[in-house]
């Protein structure tokens, strides 16, 4: 039997999903263009411009943590992100299912198109691969800003044409990066070398990162340099057009999480069972 105040939790909740949806029945939806319907233009885009095609699928948002959760794991607001970003594991490209469109459709596909060819340039250069080698977080991310510079500057010189549309990406990203004065030391330098990349005007020249074998090595030496900053590392606020890279699926919820988001469930239990013989 439920205790009382489960009861009235449950009872509150349901109330607030009637008023809300009372108060939205009224309101049109807001214009977005959903990735269900650019799914296959960018399929063939990605597939025409990259070696192979990668299967793209939905990308789901982070769940909302309590503050309970957050009191007890000491996460800063900075780093409680609920977007849902672009990424990859290394086999499949995740992209947003849906963006808002306020201004017409065809600025938010090239923004699709930009995110798609982000992923799979990381897809085909084996970022991935490196993931698990990376011993603390810090030596990862100062990793993966290395090839979000490298992904940036192939961009640049391989698809002339994105040229305006990557720029303008920096330049919003920059905008959202976090204020200094909520980062520790070590933080501020992490954060200074993703300005260096953001607000980079040059692409296409300077040192070239040619392997994540590079990058890791920067990395870990950057990392041992930035580690004798006071204070410690708690990570990195997600930038939304470099999107996330994430290790690779293993086992049956790999095999899932590959599938198209519309048949990315494991099939549901039968409720009715046939007897295999008759009762005697």
């Amino acid at each position: 039997m439920s205790e009382p105040e489960d009861v009235i939790l449950e009872g509150a909740h349901a109330a607030t999903r009637w008023i809300g949806l009372r108060w939205k029945r009224g309101r049109p939806d807001p214009p977005e263009v959903r990735l269900r319907d650019v799914r296959r233009r960018l399929e063939l885009w990605v597939g025409a411009v990259n070696a192979g095609t990668p299967r793209i699928i939905a990308a789901n948002p982070s769940a909302r943590p309590s503050w309970i959760g957050r009191a007890a794991m000491r996460t800063p607001s900075h780093l409680v992100d609920l977007r849902a970003h672009a990424g990859t594991d290394g086999r499949s490209i995740r992209l947003p299912r849906a963006l808002p469109a306020p201004f017409g459709a065809e600025p938010v596909i090239a923004h699709f198109r930009l995110l798609a060819i982000q992923q799979a340039a990381r897809i085909e250069r084996g970022t991935v691969s490196l993931l698990h080698v990376a011993p603390t977080s810090l030596v990862r991310d100062l990793y993966l800003v290395r090839e979000a510079h490298a992904v940036d500057n192939a961009l640049h010189v391989a698809l002339p044409g994105l040229r305006d549309l990557l720029f303008g990406a920096q330049r919003v990203a920059l905008a959202e990066r976090p204020t200094r004065k909520r980062l520790t030391a070590q933080e501020c330098a992490v954060e200074e070398l993703i300005g260096q990349v953001l607000g980079a005007t040059e692409l296409g020249g300077g040192e070239i990162v040619s392997t994540p074998n590079d990058s890791m090595d920067w990395a870990t030496a950057m990392a041992s340099r930035i580690a004798m900053h006071p204070g410690n590392y708690r990570g990195m606020r997600a930038v939304a057009y470099w999107g996330q890279t994430l290790p690779p699926p293993v086992g049956r919820e790999g095999l899932i999480q590959d599938m198209p988001d519309e048949a990315a469930r494991p099939p549901r239990p039968q409720r009715v069972h046939h007897l295999t013989r008759s009762p005697t």
